[in-house]
């Protein structure tokens, strides 16, 4: 199973566009290094005008490892976060 998750990334880091990575890459950079998702789970992604948007890989298999259970709290907490 695919999930697609947008990252509100504006309005969650106020530092977003002062990371230095450049902006072709910025989505992806960003979820790999800031929010600690392996590249491998990482279908797509890419920065839209509400933030940034993730596709997943084996979602499923994923919700008992740590860096998704921490991205769902951060989406959860700010009551930002959107997962379709």
């Amino acid at each position: 199973m695919n999930q697609r998750i947008l990252i509100p990334i504006m309005e969650l880091d106020a530092a977003w566009s002062l990371r230095g990575f450049s902006h072709q890459h910025y989505a992806k950079e960003y979820c790999t290094g800031v929010l600690k998702i392996p590249p491998k789970h990482i279908e797509e992604s890419h920065i839209s005008a509400s933030g940034i948007e993730v596709k997943l890989q084996y979602a499923e298999e994923t919700t008992q490892e740590e860096w998704y259970r921490q991205l769902m709290a951060l989406l959860k907490v700010k009551n930002k976060g959107f997962v379709w």
